[in-house]
Parts: C-alpha cells; sequence; structure tokens
C-alpha cells in the first residue's frame, strides 16, 4: 500500500470515529432526555408499551430503584 493511500485511508477513518463520538454524544443527550420524561410522567410500579401502530418495539418500567427500558424489537425499532 503506497504512503498516500494509507495516510488517506487513515484520514478517513479518524473522521468516521470523530463523526460517531458526535452522534453518540447527541445520542445519549436525546436518550437522557426522553428518559428524564418518561420518568417524570410514568408512575413508580407502572410499565408502558413503545408502539407503532401494533408493532410493540420497546417497554418501559419503573419499580422502586429500579428503573428500566427494554428495547424488544430491535430490527422494527430501526
Amino acid at each position: 500500500m503506497s504512503q498516500e493511500k494509507h495516510m488517506g485511508d487513515l484520514h478517513e477513518v479518524a473522521l468516521r470515529a470523530g463523526v460517531f463520538q458526535v452522534v453518540e454524544r447527541e445520542a445519549k443527550a436525546a436518550k437522557d432526555t426522553a428518559r428524564n420524561q418518561l420518568m417524570a410522567m410514568l408512575p413508580v410500579g407502572d410499565a408502558v408499551a413503545g408502539r407503532v401502530g401494533d408493532d410493540l418495539l420497546c417497554k418501559a418500567s419503573w419499580s422502586k430503584g429500579s428503573k428500566k427500558i427494554v428495547v424488544t424489537d430491535e430490527q422494527a425499532l430501526l
């Protein structure tokens, strides 16, 4: 592999890593906001399904001391 090609690949990989770092940060912030909104609305001891039409995509529950969100159909959610 030529030095020029290697550097081009290296720059592309560095760029992808940087892009995904920003995507990860923004996704975490959006997830935290949604989770906080959900927990503010969901009574302790209750559960709720995340649906699109008739498709169950995820469930959220809040029991004493435990807040949990479970994706039940990752392919459909994506």
